[in-house]
């Protein structure tokens, strides 16, 4: 994917704090919704474009390495 696409895509994200939705519960429900969106075959995108010496073509190494969840929290900055 990130030779597919123009444009950089941010790594971290930053919620405003929620008292319906503790940190804990926000973690949690992204790691889920991340963990059934990778379960869909994106083999199209999954890898990097290489050059097949035999035939000429490019094709796409996939390297089947999974993506990482990491959280975070810290306290409020005035």
């Amino acid at each position: 994917m990130d030779q597919i696409l123009n444009y950089s895509i941010p790594p971290v994200h930053f919620f405003k704090a929620n008292p319906d939705f503790p940190p804990e519960i926000v973690a949690k429900r992204l790691k889920m919704a991340l963990h059934r969106v990778l379960q869909a075959p994106y083999d199209f995108m999954a890898g990097r474009f290489k050059l097949n010496q035999q035939s000429g073509s490019l094709e796409i190494d996939c390297h089947s390495a999974e993506a990482g969840f990491c959280g975070g929290f810290f306290g409020v900055f005035t």
